[in-house]
């Protein structure tokens, strides 16, 4: 998917040339690197709904997004979490080589078993087409996500970034003009893989080739040196299992919290049809565009933090910690009053007037994600101090609150059963998460009292 990567080495002539080791962002460049790019991440994702609503129906909006909820549901488990464990993997246990390769055999599987259920789940042949193409190019992104693991570990957000703005640029102009000179949701998603692919080709490999190029020698522990620094995956059966074994409980997590966050999705095409689903799927997407600042702050300071708890400076990781809960919170509740404010005028002036027929739909998402933003502040607490087992437990209850909330409600008051289902399960996730993880970090500072004697340096504090 990403052509002539595997040969993208470099040589162990070449690591004992001049390696100066990387100078990591500040948390201030890195947060606003990332806050840039996950705006103009948001925005493409609205525009290319906006463009398949505008240039094509809402039923073209639903069985694309039929896809991409399938894609990321199904997605999610075979490719383990990967990134969010290589960024934070704070004593480089495993080499980026390693990474690639099991995430590539989490790629295949994931697009089989995409396909798979395209084929299985009594859809028509031109939507499971759009399911099928859609999961082919959630594995390319799967493939430039681990570059981007790579990057956000050393601190290298602007080289992320960058590739996301391109990225996502680039996917509104082809699906935009694929529409306008077809009308075929496939051809667009045909388009769009094929620029994920350029882009990651082009310009993520190269980026991973210059970071690895000059990590510093003690970064890549004992006997690494030249084998660190190879784009070639590396598929040793020891150590695939090892890595799987560490992230199996997060990427099952992971995968359990993508199935809470889409199955109102799946009871509403299951009951509503796929025009019903792409109004849904609008209003969720207006929603998901505050997640821009909270998943900024989480891929800038999450680095940052892991290597703070690591090292028990206990006083620098609060300080984080707090000025992240204090963003997201206020963050949250901006953005329920922009929504009560200009909800509807948005849907209409972004989409049409069809999709602002029921504003209560969409304040019910926008509470769930000022819920949300604050979960996301624990979770990336629970992942930086490598707790993965519990949010196992964690995900397993918020798929069974959203199922049955959804079953209950969708078929009896349509899409807000839908809305309140997120708020519901937003809400235990919140006290999940927060529970979990300040019993654990007071347990945790309680064994190492000791270590909080120790004076912290103010790095690391200054989050914004």
């Amino acid at each position: 998917m990403c052509p002539h990567f595997h040969f993208m080495t470099i040589s162990s002539s070449d690591t004992a040339a001049v390696r100066p080791a990387l100078q990591p962002l500040s948390l201030r460049r890195s947060f606003s690197w990332t806050l840039a790019a996950n705006a103009v991440t948001a925005l493409a994702n609205v525009a290319i709904l906006s463009a398949l609503a505008q240039l094509g129906s809402a039923a073209i909006v639903g069985q694309y997004t039929l896809g991409v909820t399938l894609g990321t549901m199904i997605h999610a488990l075979p490719q383990l979490s990967l990134r969010a464990v290589q960024s934070t993997d704070a004593r480089d246990r495993y080499l980026f080589s390693e990474y690639l390769g099991l995430r590539l055999i989490g790629v295949a599987v994931g697009a089989l078993a995409v396909a798979a259920a395209a084929v299985l789940g009594g859809y028509r042949p031109d939507t499971a087409l759009v399911v099928v193409l859609v999961g082919v190019y959630m594995g390319v992104t799967g493939v430039a996500d681990i570059v981007y693991g790579l990057l956000q570990r050393h601190e290298q957000h602007n080289r992320m970034a960058l590739s996301m703005i391109v990225k996502a640029a680039l996917s509104v102009i082809v699906v935009a003009a694929a529409m306008a000179v077809t009308h075929s949701v496939a051809v667009a998603c045909v388009a769009l893989t094929v620029s994920a692919a350029a882009v990651c080709a082009l310009y993520d490999f190269p980026s991973a080739r210059f970071v690895l190029g000059h990590r510093a020698p003690e970064a890549t522990g004992p006997g690494r040196g030249g084998e660190a620094a190879a784009l070639a995956p590396s598929f040793d059966p020891a150590r695939m299992w090892s890595l799987t074994w560490l992230a199996l409980p997060l990427g099952i997590a992971n995968a359990l919290n993508l199935i809470y966050f889409y199955a109102a999705r799946l009871v509403i095409v299951r009951y509503h049809g796929e025009a019903d689903l792409g109004i849904f799927s609008a209003s969720a997407q207006l929603a998901a565009a505050g997640y821009l600042v909270t998943a900024a702050l989480a891929m800038a300071t999450g680095p940052r933090m892991a290597r703070l708890y690591a090292e028990r400076r206990w006083k620098a990781f609060t300080s984080v910690l707090v000025k992240f809960l204090a963003v997201s919170t206020v963050l949250g509740a901006a953005t329920l009053l922009v929504g009560f404010l200009m909800g509807g005028p948005l849907l209409r002036i972004l989409y049409t007037p069809e999709y602002a027929r029921q504003p209560a739909v969409l304040l019910w998402l926008l509470g769930a994600a000022a819920i949300n933003f604050v979960s996301t502040c624990f979770g990336t607490s629970l992942t930086v101090s490598r707790q993965f087992g519990v949010q196992l437990t964690l995900g397993i209850v918020s798929v069974a609150t959203t199922l049955l909330v959804s079953i209950w409600l969708v078929p009896r008051i349509g899409l807000v059963g839908g809305g309140i289902a997120a708020a519901a399960t937003s809400a235990v996730r919140l006290v999940g998460l927060g529970t979990v993880f300040l019993a654990t970090f007071a347990r945790v500072r309680r064994a190492d009292m000791p270590a909080d004697a120790a004076p912290a340096s103010a790095e690391g504090e200054n989050l914004v």
